[in-house]
């Protein structure tokens, strides 16, 4: 069986207050910038694995959410509002940087029973900055707020590429 590659990403359902997403915003506004008007956060988990679609979307129910509070897809983007102004900002560990939580997914894989003959998981986050931003001012707060430049890279996009 050949290697696949699933992008699992995990947020919070509409009506669940996203409390990270929350306080980044106040954040964000405590550096200066006041036209972010909310932040949606997201946890991304990149598997490659031998695994088939259905034992991931297993795992991902049974180990990756919270049915109650939280949905999730696979190789696709959790929705964003395309008709608002955002940018989207990943980060993710540096090559090299231990993952402990990827370590442990690994771990919760073997003991629901998967087996799998390879197994490979990175895990990182993703935030969408909703509001009127120039580009200089999500670096800034890619830079500043979510990503420690010491063990992390971060990657900004601007919503045409998302919407």
């Amino acid at each position: 069986m050949g290697l696949k590659q699933y992008i699992i990403e995990v947020g919070y359902k509409d009506n669940i207050l996203d409390a990270l997403g929350e306080s980044i915003n106040k954040d964000i506004h405590d550096l200066g910038i006041k036209n972010v008007t909310k932040i949606k956060s997201v946890q991304i988990y990149k598997i490659d694995t031998d695994l088939i679609f259905a034992q991931i979307d297993d795992l991902c129910c049974k180990l990756l959410i919270d049915p109650i509070t939280q949905e999730y897809v696979i190789n696709k983007t959790i929705d964003s509002a395309a008709n608002e102004k955002h940018f989207v900002i990943e980060v993710w560990f540096k090559k090299g940087v231990t993952d402990a939580v990827a370590d442990t997914v690994i771990t919760g894989i073997r003991d629901l029973g998967f087996q799998p003959e390879h197994i490979n998981v990175h895990t990182g986050a993703k935030y969408i900055v909703y509001g009127k931003l120039q580009p200089k001012e999500a670096e800034s707060i890619a830079s500043k707020l979510l990503a420690n430049t010491i063990v992390q890279d971060f990657f900004i996009g601007a919503a045409e590429k998302y919407a």
